[in-house]
């Protein structure tokens, strides 16, 4: 199959407008799934969390399994556990703490449902000063981006193989090409006149099935059939 364009110059505003079409209807599926794919990642198992921590005390090193304390349930009572993580690094100097391999005791939940990380052997212990943020697997504007490009790829793909390379297809294009230009458009002046007879004509035939309205009204009212409301009250 040559990939050459068939017929190369001919039909070429039908070609042309069919081309934009396709493009138009790529740049909405690409849109559409950009939105899918944001939704799509965010539910996304995470491996890893981000934890930016506040009133630090202690430290910890890779290879600590933490504790991830909850929120005490009446206070002054312990904090639950809530489950722990390992850690894979911490950073002092901008207190954020970076953990894998969670294990939280009551399923569906995460280190967001906790309130700070402890280590009681290194009497290291922290609140977060934001919640618990799960790094993603793959950065998500790289993952829209890829899945936008391929989305845009096929379009252009299709746009090509149909209007430039298809025999079938370009044929019918050629063919409508040539049946518009058989077409006998109409001059501006026969479009304003027309649309002053229509405008006149709908104008005419309101009036004239208003009068009839008001005829049947009142033909109606003289057999008793329709009656005034005002009468009837009375």
């Amino acid at each position: 199959m040559s990939l050459g364009i068939y017929k190369q110059g001919q039909g070429y505003w039908v070609r042309v407008m069919t081309a934009v079409l396709v493009a138009v209807a790529t740049l909405g599926a690409a849109g559409w799934v950009a939105n899918q794919v944001a939704v799509f990642e965010t539910r996304l198992p995470r491996n890893t969390w981000r934890l930016t921590l506040k009133d630090v005390a202690g430290t910890v090193n890779p290879g600590d399994r933490v504790e991830l304390v909850g929120r005490p349930e009446v206070p002054g009572t312990p904090a639950p556990v809530l489950g722990t993580a390992e850690v894979v690094s911490y950073s002092p100097e901008q207190q954020e703490l970076i953990v894998r391999r969670v294990e939280m005791s009551a399923a569906g939940t995460g280190p967001d449902s906790s309130a700070r990380v402890a280590l009681p052997a290194k009497a290291f212990a922290a609140d977060f000063r934001e919640r618990p943020m799960g790094v993603p697997l793959i950065e998500p504007k790289l993952l829209i981006g890829l899945s936008v490009g391929v989305v845009l790829l096929l379009g252009s793909a299709l746009a090509y193989y149909f209007v430039g390379v298809r025999r079938g297809s370009v044929e019918f294009l050629i063919a409508t090409d040539m049946e518009m230009k058989k077409v006998n458009w109409s001059t501006p002046r026969e479009v304003r006149g027309s649309t002053i007879v229509v405008i006149f004509a709908c104008f005419i035939i309101a009036t004239f099935l208003f009068g009839v309205d008001l005829a049947f009204q009142w033909f109606f009212r003289l057999i008793g059939i329709l009656v005034d409301v005002k009468t009837t009250t009375a």
